[in-house]
């Protein structure tokens, strides 16, 4: 609004008001509203006439702010970090003069910090702000907000996420110590972080070169050979915490083998199956059987003993064992071996009737 005083002895018969040299606009009273104005210094003018037709103006600068301060403040997106102090700055402009300023950090929504600026830019019209501000654990909010003398306020914002905890990271396969009768399968794991989230993830196999999957949980390897492995995972979060983890794990495809005894033929009554295996088994797995005899097994690491009950003069007998290792690699094989074909011996005492020894017999 626009406001002036205008006096003539024979009166004021028009009153006319122009913006910036526009066209004139006639208006009545001592003041008028006007419209349109955007930021800026604009000229208003102010002309009147009396009933002679003698007219006299006046002029006034008027600096007009309608969005009010503008306010570039870095950081401007959102931060990761893992450091506990941050450095803000801004670069402020207006087109009027400011008269204060204000720096505050929320946490939770509720305010832990609070800094007046109010005399880095107090009367300016332009004012570069830098302040190094402590940040909380977790997500803080800091807002800065500028006033000027024509009553406008603007405030921005930026959040940092501050996170000094590595993420979690668990293995799931292989586990630590598996046995694979496989070369290639699905390595999985499970990722999580609770402050600045996840970032990227990295895998690689024994001394091979990192690759990169982003936010993959499982990785497809293939073509590794029998013997033992390690395989490594690695996540960081967006504030930069990583964890790495490994595993061991050994690839076995080859079945296994056993030396076996008795074999041939002339074995003797009270023989023992022997099997000696090439590698630990899945006891639970094996399974040993002779056609036409019992008996029981016994282990000892990798040897097993079966003891028949009774074998017979003369006979044939077929052995049949089957199992797996310790990786599931399955194997059965079959032998056979027999008895002896000599004429059977006794030995003992001879006694009489009462149970005496006979003598010279």
């Amino acid at each position: 609004i626009l406001k002036w005083t205008a006096s003539d002895t024979n009166g004021i018969v028009k009153t006319e008001v122009s913006k910036d040299g526009s066209a004139w606009t006639t208006v009545t009273g001592l003041s008028s509203t006007v419209s349109g104005l955007t930021d800026g210094p604009w000229t208003i003018h102010v002309r009147v006439t009396d009933p002679a037709g003698n007219s006299v103006t006046d002029s006034v600068l008027v600096k007009v702010s309608v969005s009010g301060p503008s306010i570039e403040m870095a950081p401007e997106d959102t931060v990761y970090t893992d450091d506990d102090r941050l450095f803000v700055t801004a670069n402020i402009s207006d087109e009027v003069p400011m008269t204060d300023a204000v720096l505050r950090v929320f946490v939770g929504g509720e305010m832990v910090s609070e800094v007046d600026l109010g005399d880095q830019v107090q009367g300016d019209l332009a004012a570069s702000l830098s302040y190094e501000i402590g940040l909380t654990e977790g997500v803080n909010v800091i807002k800065l907000t500028v006033n000027d003398s024509a009553g406008n306020s603007v405030t921005v914002e930026v959040t940092v996420v501050m996170d000094t905890m590595a993420p979690t990271l668990s293995i799931g396969f292989p586990t630590e110590g598996a046995l694979l009768n496989v070369t290639q399968g699905i390595a999985q794991w499970t990722a999580s972080d609770d402050g600045s989230g996840l970032n990227n993830t990295w895998v690689r196999m024994d001394e091979g070169d990192w690759i990169e999957l982003g936010s993959a949980e499982g990785w497809i390897f293939t073509s590794l050979v029998d013997g033992e492995h390690r395989l490594f995972v690695k996540v960081d979060d967006q504030a930069g915490n990583s964890v790495e983890k490994n595993v061991t794990f050994v690839v076995d495809t080859a079945a296994p083998t056993a030396e076996v005894s008795p074999t041939g033929t002339g074995n003797a009554l009270n023989s023992t199956v022997v099997i000696e295996f090439s590698e630990q088994m899945n006891i639970t797995s094996v399974d040993v059987a002779i056609e036409g005899a019992s008996g029981n097994v016994t282990w000892n690491g990798t040897v097993l003993t079966f003891n028949p009950s009774a074998l017979e003069y003369a006979r044939d007998y077929r052995v049949t064992v089957s199992g797996k290792d310790l990786a599931g690699n399955a194997m059965e094989m079959n032998w056979s071996f027999s008895t002896t074909t000599g004429t059977g011996s006794v030995t003992g005492t001879l006694v009489d009737e009462d149970g005496e020894p006979l003598a010279n017999i």
